[in-house]
């Protein structure tokens, strides 16, 4: 925006008054630091889905909510933040009270204030930026008027990959997120996949640097990511396009064939499946690997696309407040 001749600020704040900071956390923004909002109708604010209580301080303004987890914004209620805490870790759903009351606990002593936009009638005085369809369906179920949304995407640095010698080095590694798993149960599925095969080895993608992880990722076979997906995934995205073959749970936006485009095969409802099962699973994926490629050449296209449109759906959007309309 700030190429296209836009006056861009950024401001901090974290369901808060206003941060005091000194310099803007990343060193190559060109933005100005702000530690004010000027309440008129020439000026355009933007937040994400996190935290849109800064929408109801102000009257005047344009207001633009992009979203990047439909999960950020369900658990500004928490209630929410709770449950999807424990059923998250695998834990017994009677300790959801106590988790509430932590989290309740947690927002008093750290002042965070809890507003946030709940009623239909509050989304609908914004502009949405959706990153997926599965935000964008749950954007339609709340009655957002679709001239009212667009398509904006954060898309990831791709760095120029040969494909040939990519595939041609890749080895019997198998990478995952832990974070984002049930490592109780997936620590049962390696070990069966590890008895089977003592040659293949298992790489968690955690306590790396991005260089580190880049550099597995281009080693491994496969990603498996069990986890929720809330929105675009940005380490499935970076695992695909250093062709590894991915297998992913059906949650959140990985249950639609547009936000994660690889066949239904591909996508497991792994809580209705043994650990053999899901075992013998990685374990054919690994030895069937060149074969399973040219199935996630969808999702490889997506992903490059989503940067070549990007600079392209900022323009709708500045298009929208300067000229009243966006085709999408």
């Amino acid at each position: 925006m700030i190429d296209k001749g836009k006056d861009v600020y950024m401001i901090y704040g974290d369901h808060s008054p206003i941060m005091n900071v000194t310099e803007l956390l990343y060193s190559d923004c060109k933005a100005k630091l702000a530690f004010s909002i000027e309440d008129n109708s020439n000026n355009i604010l933007i937040t994400s889905e996190y935290d849109t209580g800064w929408h109801l301080r102000y009257k005047n303004i344009k207001k633009v909510i992009w979203w990047l987890s439909l999960t950020s914004y369900l658990q500004n209620d928490p209630w929410i933040a709770a449950r999807d805490w424990i059923v998250g870790k695998g834990k017994s759903r009677m300790l959801i009270p106590a988790m509430y009351i932590k989290w309740k606990f947690k927002c008093f002593s750290t002042k965070r204030k809890q507003r946030y936009l709940k009623s239909n009638k509050e989304l609908q005085e914004c502009y949405h930026l959706y990153n997926c369809k599965y935000v964008k369906d749950y954007l339609v179920s709340r009655n957002i008027n679709r001239k009212n949304m667009q398509y904006l995407c954060g898309p990831i640095d791709i760095p120029g990959i040969n494909k040939t010698n990519t595939v041609e080095n890749k080895k019997d590694i198998i990478c995952y997120s832990p974070a984002k798993m049930n490592m109780k149960n997936f620590s049962q599925v390696m070990s069966i996949v590890r008895a089977k095969h003592k040659e293949y080895q298992f790489v968690e993608l955690a306590n790396m640097s991005h260089d580190e992880l880049l550099s597995v990722l281009n080693s491994a076979k496969l990603y498996v990511d069990f986890g929720y997906f809330p929105g675009p995934e940005r380490i499935p995205r970076e695992a695909v396009s250093h062709f590894c073959n991915i297998i992913t749970s059906r949650d959140g936006s990985a249950a639609n064939d547009v936000d994660v485009p690889i066949p239904n095969k591909f996508k497991l409802d792994y809580r209705s499946l043994s650990f053999d099962e899901i075992a013998n699973i990685i374990i054919e994926m690994v030895n069937s690997y060149n074969g399973n490629l040219a199935f996630y050449d969808d999702y490889r296209k997506k992903v490059r696309n989503q940067i070549e449109r990007f600079t392209l759906d900022i323009d709708k959007m500045v298009s929208y407040f300067e000229e009243g309309e966006c085709d999408e």
